[in-house]
C-alpha cells in the first residue's frame, strides 16, 4: 500500500505546508540524489510520522545525517549538488591550460615543421619553467593532453 502525502498528515499551519509542498517539489523534480534524501528526510519524519531510526535504515544513512538534512531543509538550506563539490578536475596542475599553451607554443610550431621533438628537452624546459623537478609521466601527460604526441607522430611517419 502506497501512501500518498496529503495536508492532514502535517499539521496545518502555512510554514509546515509550504515546507510540504517544498519537499514534495523538490523529490518529483530533483536529478540530485543528496537533494532527493534530503526532501525524503523530511517527508518521511515530519510528515509521514516515521522515527528518526526507520527514515535512516529505509534511506541508507545515518541517524545523525537524517537529523542533518531534515534540519538544514527546515531552515531552508538546500544540499550542494554532489557535481558542485565532488572531486576530480586538474586540483593539483603545475600550470593553467592557457600557460601550458604558451609553453608548447614553439614544440608545436616545430613538430609542424617538421621537427623531431625530444621528450627529455621538454623535460629540462619545463623543470627549468616551474623551478622544480618534475616526473617524466608529467611530461608525457602534458603533450597527450595537448595532443602533441600525435602531431609528433604524424610528422616523424
Amino acid at each position: 500500500m502506497s501512501m500518498k502525502p496529503t495536508r492532514e498528515l502535517i499539521k496545518v499551519s502555512d510554514k509546515s505546508q509550504d515546507s510540504f509542498l517544498r519537499a514534495v517539489q523538490i523529490a518529483r523534480k530533483t536529478k540530485d540524489l543528496s537533494q532527493l534524501r534530503q526532501a525524503q528526510a523530511f517527508l518521511l519524519t515530519c510528515v509521514h510520522g516515521m522515527t528518526v531510526s526507520e527514515a535512516a535504515s529505509l534511506l541508507g544513512i545515518s541517524v545523525n545525517w537524517v537529523y542533518k538534512l531534515r534540519q538544514d531543509f527546515l531552515k531552508g538550506n538546500l544540499v550542494l549538488s554532489r557535481k558542485a563539490s565532488s572531486s576530480g578536475g586538474r586540483r593539483r596542475e603545475n600550470m593553467t591550460l592557457a600557460q601550458e599553451n604558451r609553453f608548447l607554443h614553439p614544440y608545436f610550431q616545430a613538430a609542424k615543421n617538421g621537427e623531431a621533438i625530444r621528450v627529455s628537452e621538454i623535460k629540462v624546459a619545463l623543470e627549468e619553467y616551474l623551478g622544480r623537478k618534475v616526473a617524466l609521466s608529467s611530461v608525457y601527460n602534458l603533450l597527450k593532453r595537448h595532443k602533441l604526441m600525435q602531431i609528433a607522430s604524424k610528422v616523424t611517419k
